[in-house]
């Protein structure tokens, strides 16, 4: 055993002899990149040429709509995705007084509001209306509103778009959707059909459920969402509609898939669908991805020829599969 310890012993001192009595002159050169810097890019959103400056409208008659727009403008030095959010307040648009002539003025976001994406120094034009319905009551007379519209713009680098927040809207209210009416839309847990005297509805899934009323004649209340999807992947949800009127005013609730404009329309319900005064019960829908994109979801209603006996729609349980 000695033996072979010492025979181990030589072998490496041998290599070791070897290795130290080699001789090398290799030819080298070195630089040195001196100096790099690295600056964090901005998100900054600036709207027209003075935000501060407001719009003020004045003599609105019933049955008046005003169309307006402003400018957005990346100001910053990275890609950024913004949304636009429409507050009101003032007594134009609350409501006041007994039906009929309880329906206050509304405003409604029409044009690149919802998760528009701008190049540094781009520029959009974001339109909105305000309408006074035709049905609005003396108890509105001389009063007077303010809208207050708030700009959102995070980066899309290392951001993409893709998970659908809130989708059963468990947080309570509409957090991660963009409400184009506020005083329309609700995050409930129970809902009564037919002004209370219809068919009680709880959540399909959870405890909370979104319940959209809808508004002036024609005009969609809606609540939307962008989502980016792979193809082949899956949206899902579920909806409910209550018909409050009666034909031939067929309004009507939808959920629309958007892509540069409507793509498909997955599930839908009307007045004619469900019968004068009628209501359906939660159904399930879905829509799959037929390539890669940013696609926007669309929960919608609305009343159609007239702006009274307005119809309900229930949404829940919205998914990425």
């Amino acid at each position: 055993m000695q033996k072979k310890l010492l025979a181990g012993m030589s072998v490496l001192i041998l290599l070791a002899a070897l290795v130290g009595g080699a001789t090398m002159a290799l030819f080298t050169d070195s630089v040195t990149n001196a100096g790099n810097a690295f600056t964090a890019g901005t998100v900054d959103i600036e709207v027209g040429d003075d935000p501060t400056v407001p719009v003020h409208v004045y003599n609105m008659a019933p049955g008046d709509t005003y169309n307006g727009s402003f400018t957005v403008r990346n100001a910053g030095t990275l890609e950024l995705r913004y949304s636009v959010s429409a507050a009101t307040a003032g007594p134009l648009f609350a409501v006041q007084g007994v039906a009929p002539g309880n329906t206050p003025a509304v405003v409604a976001l029409t044009a690149n509001h919802t998760n528009v994406v701008l190049a540094p120094g781009g520029l959009a034009t974001v339109a909105f209306t305000v309408y006074l319905p035709l049905t609005a009551g003396n108890d509105y007379q001389g009063d007077v509103g303010t809208v207050n519209f708030t700009i959102n713009a995070v980066q899309t680098a290392n951001n993409p778009l893709n998970a659908l927040v809130n989708g059963g809207f468990e947080a309570g209210n509409f957090t991660g959707w963009n409400v184009n009416f506020p005083e329309l839309a609700q995050v409930v847990t129970t809902y009564q059909a037919d002004g209370g005297g219809g068919p009680i509805y709880t959540a399909s899934e959870g405890g909370h459920f979104a319940v959209l009323h809808a508004g002036a004649e024609d005009v969609y209340t809606e609540v939307s969402q962008a989502v980016v999807l792979s193809a082949g992947q899956t949206l899902a949800g579920r909806a409910a509609f209550d018909a409050v009127d009666y034909l031939p005013f067929n309004d009507d609730a939808a959920v629309v898939i958007i892509s540069g404009g409507p793509l498909a329309t997955p599930w839908a319900k009307s007045v004619a669908v469900v019968g004068n005064y009628g209501q359906s019960a939660w159904e399930s829908w879905s829509w799959t991805a037929p390539v890669a994109g940013v696609y926007t979801l669309s929960l919608r209603v609305r009343n159609v020829n007239d702006d009274s006996l307005p119809s309900v729609a229930l949404f829940d349980a919205n998914v990425i599969q």
